[in-house]
């Protein structure tokens, strides 16, 4: 059983200094903007004041500490200030480059300060740190030498002190061999190594891969950089006690919060309801995000008398509803620091109908409904990858004769599950609603 002085770190990744946020510079207005500019760089302050608080002892950064291998010199400069200030405080910083960030790539034209280490490629480094005049932890670490690294990097990882605790430090996908090929590992490798805990980074979403013997972690990103990158962001502080035993506690640290939510219209007669509805969503959403600001995607979902509105379809509402719903929601939301800005309504909808009835009748709309069903139910009791290749295979059965379809696939591959499941779900809802349009229903 190891022996040791407790101590404390901070382990992050991801920080993507000065990412461009996919185009939402241009949709929002200028002070959300300038919100987002410097989210990214914000983020990581608080991660600097958790380890300043907290009194840790060092920090790990596992890659991706720039959004891409042109890293801007503001971005360098913010990073370097930062480290400063850690270093200042006596904190030692270790740093393993991952494939944003590889080493090729890395033009430093702002010196980093002493007190950080930066791992090389070549061969996994050992970088002790001491407390008290005693050595507390060995950190181990490799860096991505270029930007498509395709090698079990965890391989190389050996514990080679086993009295002292052992952080291993590594830009890595886990269990996803054959999904992404960055530095692909198992976590049976992990194991392997005989270290104590694994610092990893690469994966957006934080996660406790193992809890102990050894702990592997994956703290997500310090500020979420898209909708798909929904809920709190931040780091990890570690604490280790005398007898080497580890507790994780996750700091958020995101300046700006990523939210979907869903909004049903079943029910609702009137408009004044729906928008109360949204209107008490967005209080929820900024209640929730204590004081950050959000960006927000609302789904409208259901089966109601409001989906012709939604579609514009109905001769009751105006055709630019959707539009006349965002711009209503974001009124003065830019005047507020916990602003909870609109980015879009996803209309989801579908009419008010006997779907079980529609479905028995021995017609054109029967049949739709009946084979809409059958590929719901073919995809229902897979996994997860194989519903994403039995519903590829369904779309390329349907248009894989047409022309367009090369330029669809491209499409296909980019969207995330869910978007490719919502995709079925509106293909239906739209069908439906050109079938049944002008019958009695």
């Amino acid at each position: 059983m190891k022996r040791s002085v407790p101590f404390k770190f901070i382990h992050c990744a991801d920080l993507h200094l000065a990412t461009p946020f996919e185009g939402m510079f241009d949709k929002v207005p200028p002070a959300i903007g300038l919100a987002l500019q410097d989210a990214t760089f914000r983020a990581f302050d608080k991660v600097v004041q958790a380890a300043v608080l907290h009194q840790v002892d060092f920090v790990v950064i596992a890659g991706d500490i720039y959004d891409g291998v042109r890293h801007s010199t503001r971005a360098q400069i913010k990073f370097a200030e930062a480290l400063e200030e850690l270093t200042g405080q006596g904190i030692k910083c270790l740093i393993a480059h991952g494939n944003h960030d590889p080493l090729e790539a890395w033009r430093a034209q702002y010196s980093l300060p002493n007190g950080v280490h930066r791992f090389g490629f070549e061969t996994v480094e050992c970088v002790p740190v001491a407390k008290e005049g005693k050595v507390i932890a060995n950190i181990y670490g490799i860096s991505h030498a270029v930007f498509n690294v395709e090698e079990n990097l965890a391989k190389r990882f050996k514990h080679i002190d086993k009295s002292i605790f052992s952080v291993g430090v590594l830009h890595c996908n886990v269990g996803k061999m054959n999904d992404d090929r960055y530095a692909p590992c198992s976590l049976e490798d992990l194991r392997q190594s005989g270290l104590d805990y694994w610092a990893l980074g690469h994966v957006h979403t934080k996660s406790v891969l193992s809890p102990e013997q050894p702990c592997v972690i994956y703290p997500g990103n310090t500020q979420g950089v898209s909708i798909r990158e929904t809920g709190p962001r931040g780091c990890y502080l570690i604490e280790v006690d005398e007898h080497g035993k580890v507790t994780p506690i996750f700091i958020s640290t995101e300046v700006i919060r990523w939210e979907k939510a869903e909004c049903n219209i079943a029910g609702m007669e009137q408009l004044n309801e729906l928008i109360a509805s949204l209107h008490k969503i967005k209080d929820d959403v900024r209640r929730a995000a204590e004081g950050r600001g959000t960006i927000l995607r609302i789904g409208l979902v259901g089966r109601g008398t409001l989906d012709k509105a939604l579609r514009g379809t109905s001769k009751a509402f105006s055709l630019n509803l959707e539009s006349d719903l965002i711009e209503h929601l974001r009124q003065n939301e830019d005047t507020r620091t916990d602003f909870v800005w609109l980015e879009s309504i996803a209309v989801n909808t579908r009419p008010e109908i006997d779907l079980e009835i529609r479905r028995k009748a021995p017609d054109f709309v029967g049949d739709f409904l009946r084979r809409s069903a059958e590929v719901r139910q073919s995809i229902a009791c897979l996994n997860p990858l194989d519903k994403r290749q039995e519903l590829k295979k369904v779309i390329s059965g349907y248009l894989g004769g047409r022309p367009e379809f090369n330029k669809i696939s491209f499409i296909l591959e980019d969207m995330a599950d869910d978007e490719l499941f919502r995709l079925l779900e509106e293909a239906e809802t739209i069908g439906l609603n050109l079938l049944v349009d002008g019958e009695e229903i």
